[in-house]
């Protein structure tokens, strides 16, 4: 959920992770057309279960200028294509590809979706249609506010964070579910000696998505930094083998709190980092989204899209129209949302992903 070798944030900075989650998702066929065209796994058509990624992907677009990759909006309808309305994502172009691709998660009811080219609204695909399944596992993996995962939520097994073992690969006494698909999590360099804690409030109330009637009481735990905790800016690492990996699509999400409320100078944070690193290289191409809100009352306040080959080096909330932490002055908690996908490409035995923060004090 997600800092070089710097402090992150001033002395009354504190920084929370909800959960992490990694979904990887079959390799699939995208096809080449004139026209504007989207597939959905690959058809048309498909069906996946409550929860399951889908993989949208858009070909055919082209931009008004040669130097610039095609942004599009995703379109979603529940009634069979009557309605439309805006899903919360943004799609970025492959430069070497060209084709755009999108992954979203399956809801509880069928849906139909296309795109449409941002700065040429003339570009638009096809629709694609997604139907719920019967045919599911049971869904056993959820967090706090029922969302499905694969990952972890920082719960210790036994309800007492003090036994987590940080010195083992998985960490002991931490329930995740990353080795049930043979995925590597592990605190890296001590994780910035962060530790979970359990039942963070803030002005008496506890996160604005913990307020639901169906969240769960005792599954409210985070992976909390405070400034002096923070001497490295690599809180953890993933690790996926070659062997069952590679050339697949994954899908990384994390979701943090940040709480100033005892910061009174915030200039320097106009310069906050946040980077996703990828250890295999620049053959894959990798894209992010990011939404900031105000968690006191779930406003978002900040949006952020970006793809290209190799690391993703972001001033997410940083200098311009992300310095959000800067210059919200009258949001004390914020929430972060961060989704990052991309391709396991390469001939390494292991392909390594993890985010990393800079220039946070």
């Amino acid at each position: 959920m997600e800092q070089k070798q710097k402090s992150l944030l001033s002395k009354a900075f504190t920084l929370f992770w909800r959960h992490v989650a990694m979904f990887s998702i079959l390799s699939m066929t995208a096809f080449a057309a004139e026209a504007q065209t989207l597939s959905v796994d690959g058809s048309t058509s498909t069906s996946a279960c409550v929860g399951e990624p889908i993989v949208l992907t858009g070909s055919g677009f082209k931009s008004s200028d040669s130097n610039r990759l095609v942004a599009a909006d995703v379109f979603v309808s529940y009634d069979g294509g009557s309605t439309w309305d805006k899903a919360q994502v943004t799609a970025v172009e492959d430069p070497t590809t060209h084709l755009i691709k999108c992954v979203l998660d399956m809801g509880n009811r069928a849906a139909r979706y296309y795109m449409v080219n941002q700065e040429v609204p003339s570009q638009k695909t096809n629709s694609v249609s997604v139907t719920v399944s019967n045919d599911c596992e049971a869904v056993c993996h959820t967090t706090s506010t029922g969302d499905y995962f694969l990952g972890t939520d920082f719960n210790p097994t036994n309800g007492n964070p003090s036994s987590i073992n940080w010195g083992t690969t998985p960490p002991g006494n931490l329930i995740s579910y990353f080795q049930d698909n043979n995925i590597r999590f592990w605190r890296f360099n001590g994780g910035g000696n962060g530790s979970v804690e359990r039942n963070w409030t803030y002005a008496g109330q506890v996160p604005y998505l913990d307020r639901d009637p169906d969240a769960d009481p005792y599954n409210n735990y985070y992976y909390v930094f405070r400034p002096n905790d923070c001497s490295d800016g690599t809180p953890f690492k993933l690790g996926f083998p070659r062997r069952d990996f590679a050339n697949k699509y994954y899908r990384f999400v994390m979701r943090m709190y940040v709480d100033l409320s005892g910061c009174s100078d915030r200039s320097s944070l106009d310069r906050a980092m946040m980077n996703i690193r990828t250890d295999f290289g620049n053959d894959s191409y990798n894209a992010i989204d990011i939404d900031v809100y105000n968690d006191a009352n779930n406003q978002k306040i900040g949006t952020y899209s970006y793809g290209r080959r190799g690391h993703l080096d972001n001033t997410i909330i940083g200098s311009g129209q992300y310095s959000v932490l800067a210059t919200a002055s009258n949001v004390k908690y914020f929430r972060i949302e961060v989704t990052f996908y991309g391709q396991f490409l390469g001939n390494q035995e292991e392909f390594v992903l993890y985010p990393q923060f800079q220039q946070w004090s």
